[in-house]
């Protein structure tokens, strides 16, 4: 795979959303309708970002929602794991745990939760720690490009 990244460019959906409707699977199809107006149209002119030496990246364009949840969100409220499961039962395909500074005992509880609900209807990643996305055996990891 040598020095080439990818970055994957997918509609992202957050708890919020998921608390302002009625449903999950009202808030995906009000976010997908927002940010995919058009889900069989295809992109041809895709945003450019550039590596330092002036390669442009290549992107993958998934056809799913992204939910990302913070490791405290999914600690402090029941409620969340229940919109998590409904959401993936609808449209989520790929929910992303972020943890923060020092957060490696609630990231690696937070994750084990949502690995239990998520089963394997959607891809678990965990943002920047791939011990504890190892030690869950989750999907992958979401590496910052630092």
């Amino acid at each position: 795979m040598g020095d080439k990244a990818i970055a994957i460019t997918t509609p992202t959906i957050s708890i919020q959303d998921l608390r302002c409707s009625a449903t999950a699977s009202t808030a995906v199809a009000g976010v997908r309708k927002h940010l995919c107006p058009d889900s069989g149209h295809i992109n041809q002119n895709p945003p450019r970002s550039l590596f330092p030496g002036g390669y442009k990246r290549p992107e993958i364009s998934l056809p799913n929602l992204l939910l990302r949840l913070r490791a405290d969100e999914v600690l402090s409220d029941g409620d969340v794991l229940n919109l998590v499961d409904e959401a993936v039962s609808d449209r989520i395909g790929i929910v992303v745990l972020t943890g923060g500074k020092n957060s490696g005992r609630k990231l690696y509880e937070a994750a084990g939760l949502l690995k239990s609900v998520i089963r394997d209807r959607a891809y678990l990643l965990i943002d920047d720690r791939i011990d504890i996305a190892a030690a869950i055996k989750a999907s992958g990891v979401l590496l910052s490009d630092k």
